[in-house]
């Protein structure tokens, strides 16, 4: 509880300048709709400034390759998302269907180079090949005395989140 009270206190103390107050949006693109909030912060912290949500003229499944219609309707809709709400950041959930998670173990000697080990671990959990994929990691318990050290692991395909950047991207180039 002194967390909060302090950190309310030196934000109100000591508030951000505008230009760095980005204001993003977040996005989540369902085979449905896209849904859309931006949260404001107040002297009693985040509530949601607005919500949107746009339906689909017609199901997009998002799961698999999505066709060039299926573009068309997703772009469609981003571009009309857009227009109503104006919004230059945007911060996008990809889908979790297409997401590998999993948690390993590692050595604790694999500490000072964890990155290099993660990746030499992936093809061992995922069935693609590691040149294909991005991943992040979070340590967990990471304590000395321990000779291991656990390890969750999230993984997406490049194609798959190059995919949702080109089409954040085309809706800010209109």
């Amino acid at each position: 509880m002194l967390y909060k009270v302090k950190n309310t206190f030196l934000r109100r103390a000591f508030p951000s300048p505008n230009y760095l107050s980005l204001s993003p949006v977040a996005v989540d693109i369902t085979p449905f709709s896209i849904r859309a909030m931006r949260l404001k912060n107040t002297p009693k912290g985040f509530v949601p400034e607005f919500h949107k949500e746009i339906k689909f003229t017609a199901p997009c499944d998002l799961t698999d390759e999505i066709s060039e219609e299926e573009k068309g309707v997703v772009i469609d809709a981003l571009k009309q998302l857009k227009k109503e709400i104006k919004f230059n950041y945007a911060i996008v959930a990809l889908p979790e269907q297409r997401n590998y998670i999993f948690q390993t173990s590692m050595p604790i000697q694999a500490k000072n180079d964890i990155t290099n080990a993660v990746r030499f671990s992936l093809e061992e959990y995922v069935p693609l090949e590691a040149k294909d994929l991005n991943f992040d990691f979070h340590v967990i318990n990471p304590e000395e005395n321990r000779a291991e050290m656990d390890v969750i692991v999230s993984v997406y395909q490049k194609n798959l989140i190059a995919t949702y950047v080109l089409g954040t991207w085309f809706i800010g180039k209109s």
